[in-house]
């Protein structure tokens, strides 16, 4: 039976249940950060812009879309990264492309998110061994999900062309 596009993606970045296990036993501790995660994802969008452009709903929308950020964030940490964990990566990849986000923010946007993480993870983890073991899962769980969120920009712009085709046609 072929692999499907996660297994390989996990497969390629080496993403284990080590790490499924790992990143799930930094919940408790990543949990009361993601307001403040939320905030400092946000507070770069206004300094963007092309990406400002696209929240077009003030301060509401913004409030709204911080608790969805943390609900992504949330989900990092777990456990399960199967393929109803996939599908909302691609949700979340389709749905930027069509409010017409430049898919460069959302790689940017990840390394904000990573280097937030990773931060916390140098103040609150003393141990060295457990430390080098969260960054590392932590890294791989990003280029996850990027892998997964860039995958269906691709296939999320291609279907949008087809529908402007079909409506010039």
């Amino acid at each position: 039976m072929p692999e499907t596009f996660l297994e390989e993606m996990k497969r390629y970045v080496g993403f284990t249940a080590d790490d499924a296990a790992t990143l799930m036993s930094l919940a408790p501790m990543v949990e009361p950060h993601l307001g403040a995660l939320a905030d400092r994802f946000y507070e770069q969008i206004p300094r963007h812009s092309e990406a400002a452009a696209v929240f077009t709903g003030g301060e509401a929308q913004i409030a709204r879309l911080k608790l969805t950020l943390q609900r992504w964030a949330r989900s990092l940490f777990c456990g399960a990264y199967g393929e109803a964990y996939a599908q909302e990566r691609f949700r979340i990849g389709y749905r930027h492309v069509q409010i017409a986000l430049p898919q460069r923010y959302v790689i940017s946007a990840m390394h904000v998110v990573a280097r937030f993480l990773g931060e916390l993870f140098d103040r609150e983890i003393r141990d060295p061994d457990h430390l080098r073991r969260a960054r590392a899962s932590l890294e791989r769980s990003i280029i996850l999900d990027l892998g997964l969120i860039c995958d269906s920009y691709f296939e999320g712009s291609l279907r949008e062309l087809r529908l402007v085709n079909d409506r010039l046609a």
